[in-house]
């Protein structure tokens, strides 16, 4: 008799239950006499055993990213869609009267134009003298109650009008900026402690805000900024 036969045989053995676990190779006499029948999930033959195979279905999830991307945007958008603009086709009679006063300043007093005379902070005296020329030149009548010689009271005059774009605090600025703000509106800083005001003569491509300024360095100048500036606060849209 070969090994193998040998040792099958012994596989196949029965003994009682108290005696089973004194040979090693005798199988409980509860228990079913072939060794290879108690897992049935496997099958023999003399030679090799013959593992199952399994099958199984990749799990599908329905998730849809799009759909959240663009109710992100539809929220970004619907943030500003009550902002209105209080007169079009004014933008370039506002950056035009701006630019007429280039170089004014305190040094000969010539910005005492914008103020009526008077010797105080005058950035948002000298926005308020150009819009009311713009408006003016161009026969319109001026928004009610429009005009301030503080940056907080032109501010709180485009929100209470309904015409104040804020973009402090908001994601994507830039592409805010390129597509809601135009030449001749007011651009207002009153966050990092600044407190300023100004008129937006152009937008860049990537948003940047070139401007005309009375009252930065003592006098009517050029300045530029990028749309992440801190100390912006927001836009009033008069243009």
């Amino acid at each position: 008799m070969s090994y193998w036969n040998i040792f099958t045989n012994l596989l196949s053995r029965t003994a009682p239950t108290s005696f089973a676990y004194a040979n090693p190779f005798a199988i409980p006499a509860c228990k079913t006499a072939s060794l290879f029948t108690l897992a049935p999930k496997y099958s023999y033959s003399a030679t090799r055993f013959t593992y199952p195979t399994y099958s199984y279905a990749t799990p599908k999830f329905n998730f849809n990213f799009s759909n959240i991307f663009s109710s992100w945007g539809n929220g970004i958008s619907s943030a500003y869609k009550n902002v209105k603009r209080w007169a079009s086709n004014l933008g370039g009679g506002i950056v035009s009267a701006a630019k007429k006063y280039l170089g004014y300043n305190e040094r000969n007093g010539s910005y005492k134009l914008f103020t009526g005379g008077k010797n105080h902070a005058w950035c948002a005296d000298f926005s308020t003298y150009v819009v009311k020329e713009a408006f003016r030149n161009a026969g319109k009548s001026l928004p009610s109650g429009f005009g301030s010689s503080s940056v907080s009271g032109l501010m709180n005059w485009a929100k209470s009008k309904g015409c104040f774009l804020q973009t402090a605090g908001i994601a994507n600025k830039s592409g805010v900026i390129k597509g809601k703000v135009k030449a001749g509106d007011l651009i207002i800083f009153k966050n990092g402690g600044r407190s300023h005001v100004g008129v937006v003569e152009s937008i860049g491509a990537d948003g940047r805000i070139n401007t005309i300024e009375g009252n930065t360095s003592n006098k009517v100048a050029r300045r530029s900024y990028s749309a992440n500036d801190r100390t912006i606060t927001g836009f009033a849209q008069i243009a």
